[in-house]
């Protein structure tokens, strides 16, 4: 009986050891090499080297964005986590005994058990001072220091997540592959289902204070005194995106900012490892930055360590690639100082004063369609925006974060009659010597439409006719180009009253308005008539749509690109902002337009500014002939988001943000928080009105084109006329217009 047992443990013995050496083998033969593959990884660690983001050039090749070393300060992931993890906390907590007890690893077992968990407890609380202190350095408060830690777990977490999807689904492809039967006989058919992911990000330091030795070299020496004291803390050297020219094109340039999610989930290079985003990693998020950010980011260098530290493989950094802009930094700064001094008057009666003003401008260069200088006022200073920052997103007054070159649609006013004339004229609805008669107003049917369609240059005089007042014509009857000096609206209502909503629309259309240039920063598509308008208003809204108002709106970069295209004789040409590779010329195409439509529309702008009608007599230079158009279209009244203590909007009960009036200043109570808004009129009784001035130099061969948006600013010919006139002059000066002092 005895034997018989002995037997049956001997053979369970025997098919035990059985199935060990069979496992052994699947391990060391089946799966040898993968297995091996792993060890070898396990034993060696990698040192990564930063790449340099690569240069932004202007045209002249000044450098105006550019990396430069710094020292950030980085904390381990696990001390940015609430609850520290637990392995990483006792191995701290253990390397602090043994510094300051070299004993520590003699004594008795409970001992250490007990000074290992009053030590845990005293690094925990050295976490929470830490964070204190590093709220003060960078200058915010601990909500804001705990609202990062959160955003980088919840970062953290959701790539974690995404990779954990992926291995399962990698693990779940290959369990349904059939495979041999005896690679099933020794278990290699098995796939674990992938119950844990660990990141690297998890086992990182992260950025918490970016170039602390920039802000304050003093916090710099006291972190470094302490860094023993702060658990997780490292002072680690790095490189900072600097902009030389401070907030000159700060809208153009963008900024930079941390990856998210959906940047690591969208990311382009993430099959490459060295490539890839980080989490810890900063991305263009605006500007140009971001349009170019697969030429400008460079590719991370590596060196893998052995066990034994020796470099066994080594990757060389590759810096990101330089890229050159067209703009130009020195034309760019003058014309932003340009909105510091709008020459500004509410009406005839009051004084002109200088006010700083908010607005937009842009200039193109006619021959190559390339932009020289795209302003958007107020700007930022880019080397400052993440101090800024709070402050920046929330001033709904000035919104300096915009860029109003491409992103403002606002009325294009009395600019777009250019388009309309030079329609009409090659449509064939008026010929070169077609003349109509301006009374004051839009007549319809024999009748005149005195409450609905008031020519606004008769408004501002007090007189009935263009035959009347201070620059009289001989008969009052107009053809295209004195229209145009004139900027009469009865001329061009009339015009709209023979197109209709879609004659109009297919002109406008036909010169980029209502979609975006393709200059490639984010842009606003603007706004033309409905070809759906209700029948009892077509007539009236064609009429508003010819001089620029009601269902119209259109962004300073169309409007100057349409100015360029009248240069260039009826040549569209897309803008760009960055030179093609290979000299490659933009796109470009002919509108077909009657060339002595042209010619007239020329002439006509010419006479805007130098003639003795014209209503952009301010943009006028003695040496230089300029064509230009001017516009003015009234604006809905200004209202602001009402926002809660935090900056964030207040929403009413049905989830619509809400608004709050803003009053009007005059003359004699100007509104302290928006000075710029005033009434104008001569009793100061009307809304004011956006100030447009379009145009382009010199009138014959063309050099540059160019549109100023003053917001607010009342008369087109005065405040934008006043800003046009210092872009002309700077343009002088940096030679791309001749004349003035070169």
């Amino acid at each position: 009986m005895f034997e018989h047992r002995l037997k049956i443990l001997l053979l369970l013995l025997v098919f035990a050891a059985g199935g060990l050496v069979v496992r052994a083998f699947s391990i060391q033969v089946v799966s040898g090499g993968r297995w091996a593959g792993e060890s070898a990884r396990a034993m060696r660690d990698q040192a990564l080297t930063e790449a340099p983001r690569g240069r932004i050039l202007d045209v002249k090749g000044r450098e105006i964005a550019v990396d430069r070393p710094c020292i950030d300060v980085r904390v381990d992931y696990r001390a940015i986590a609430f609850e520290p993890d637990a392995a990483w906390l006792r191995g701290v907590s253990r390397a602090r005994l043994k510094r300051r007890d070299e004993l520590y690893t003699a004594r008795p077992r409970a001992e250490r058990a007990r000074l290992l968990a009053d030590e845990a407890e005293n690094v925990k609380r050295d976490i929470d001072a830490m964070w204190v202190t590093l709220a003060k350095v960078a200058k915010r408060s601990e909500a804001d220091m705990r609202q990062q830690r959160t955003a980088i777990v919840e970062r953290v977490t959701t790539i974690k997540n995404i990779v954990r999807a992926r291995k399962q689904k990698e693990a779940d492809a290959r369990a349904a592959v059939p495979v041999a039967w005896y690679s099933r006989l020794l278990g290699g058919n098995r796939e674990d289902v992938v119950a844990e992911v660990e990141l690297g990000e998890e086992r990182a330091s992260h950025v918490i204070v970016p170039d602390v030795a920039a802000t304050d070299y003093a916090d710099y020496v006291e972190l470094a005194r302490r860094v023993d004291e702060m658990p997780g803390l490292e002072l680690r050297p790095s490189l900072r995106r600097t902009y030389p020219f401070g907030p000159v094109a700060a809208q153009v340039l963008g900024r930079m900012g941390a990856v998210d999610s959906e940047d690591i989930r969208n990311d382009p290079g993430a099959a490459d490892r060295l490539r890839k985003y980080a989490d810890s990693d900063t991305r263009g998020k605006a500007g140009v930055e971001a349009m170019l950010e697969g030429t400008l980011r460079g590719r991370r260098g590596a060196a893998t360590l052995g066990a034994g530290g020796e470099t066994v493989e080594k990757i060389d950094m590759q810096p990101g690639r330089d890229a050159r802009v067209t703009i130009d930094m020195a034309l760019q700064k003058s014309i932003e100082d340009a909105f510091d001094h709008v020459l500004f008057s509410p009406s005839k009666e009051v004084p002109v004063a200088e006010m700083k003003m908010n607005g937009a401008a842009v200039v193109i260069d006619v021959a190559t369609g390339e932009v020289r200088a795209m302003v958007s006022a107020p700007g930022y200073d880019p080397n400052t925006l993440d101090r800024d920052w709070n402050a920046l997103a929330t001033d709904n007054v000035n919104d300096p974060l915009l860029n109003r070159a491409t992103l403002v649609a606002r009325e294009p006013g009395s600019t777009v009659k250019l388009i309309v004339g030079l329609g009409a004229m090659t449509d064939r609805l008026i010929g070169p010597d077609s003349r109509i008669e301006c009374d004051g107003y839009l007549h319809v049917n024999g009748k005149p439409l005195r409450d609905t369609a008031r020519c606004w240059t008769m408004s501002q005089f007090d007189y009935g006719r263009h035959s009347q007042g201070a620059s009289p014509h001989p008969t009052g009857l107009l053809n295209f180009p004195e229209a145009i000096e004139r900027s009469c609206n009865v001329f061009f209502e009339s015009l709209g009253d023979k197109f209709g909503i879609e004659g109009q629309r297919a002109w406008f259309e036909r010169f980029g308005l209502g979609r975006p240039t393709g200059v490639g920063l984010p842009e606003a598509r603007g706004r033309l008539p409905a070809l759906d308008t209700p029948a009892a208003v077509r007539r009236s809204v064609a009429w508003f749509a010819s001089i620029g108002q009601g269902q119209m709106a259109a962004t300073p970069i169309q409007l100057a690109n349409v100015a360029a295209t009248i240069a260039r004789d009826g040549v569209w040409a897309r803008p760009t902002l960055v030179a093609a590779e290979g000299g490659q010329a933009p796109e470009r195409r002919g509108l077909g337009l009657d060339p002595v439509a042209v010619r007239l529309a020329q002439e006509g702008m010419s006479n805007v500014v130098n003639g003795l009608a014209g209503t952009g007599t301010f943009a006028h230079l003695p040496d230089l002939e300029v064509a230009g158009k001017t516009g003015s279209a009234q604006s809905s009244p200004l209202k602001l988001i009402v926002r809660d203590p935090t900056g964030k909007p207040l929403l009413d009960a049905r989830g619509r943000r809400i608004y709050q009036p803003v009053t009007l200043g005059t003359t004699r109570n100007i509104n302290p928080l928006v000075p710029w808004y005033r009434a104008i009129g001569r009793g100061e009784d009307h809304l004011p009105a956006h100030a447009w001035t379009i145009g382009f130099a010199p009138r014959h061969n063309p050099k540059i084109a160019f549109a100023v948006l003053v917001e607010y600013g009342g008369s087109g010919g005065q405040s934008a006329g006043s800003v046009a006139k210092k872009l002309l002059q700077a343009c002088q000066r940096e030679g791309y217009l001749p004349g003035g002092a070169n």
